[in-house]
C-alpha cells in the first residue's frame, strides 16, 4: 500500500503511477465545484473506466478486482467524503494505491472472500 502524493488542488489533472510490476496506470481527476465532488477516470492497458466518483472506501475499484492488479483507497481524517478542491493537498483526504497483495488481503480479511 502506497500513499499517493501526486494529486494536487488543480481542478483538472492527470497522474501516471508506476505499479510494482512496472506497468503504469493513468488517472484523470476532475473537480466539479457545482457538485462539490471529485471524479476520476483511469486507464490501465486496455482497461478504461470513466466517470467514477471519488468516495471514501478501502478499495473503490473493488468491482475490478478480477481484472486489474491494483486498487484505490480514499480515507478522510474526519470521515467526510471528499468535497473541497484542496482535500488532497491539505491532507484531509489520503489516497492509497493498493497492490495485488493488498487487494487480496482486504478481500480475505474484510469480505471473507
Amino acid at each position: 500500500m502506497r500513499i499517493i502524493t501526486e494529486f494536487t488542488d488543480n481542478p483538472k489533472q492527470t497522474c501516471t503511477l508506476v505499479l510494482e510490476n512496472q506497468e503504469t496506470v493513468t488517472f484523470n481527476l476532475r473537480f466539479y465545484e457545482t457538485q462539490l465532488s471529485w471524479y476520476f477516470d483511469f486507464t490501465w492497458g486496455d482497461v478504461v473506466s470513466n466517470g467514477n466518483k471519488v468516495v471514501l472506501g478501502i478499495n473503490i475499484l473493488r468491482s475490478f478486482k478480477n481484472i486489474i492488479p491494483f486498487g484505490l483507497a480514499f480515507q478522510a481524517n474526519d470521515g467526510v467524503e471528499p468535497f473541497a478542491i484542496d482535500d488532497f493537498v491539505t491532507g484531509r483526504v489520503i489516497v492509497y494505491l493498493l497492490n495485488k497483495d493488498d487487494v487480496e488481503a482486504m478481500e480475505n480479511n474484510i469480505f471473507g472472500v
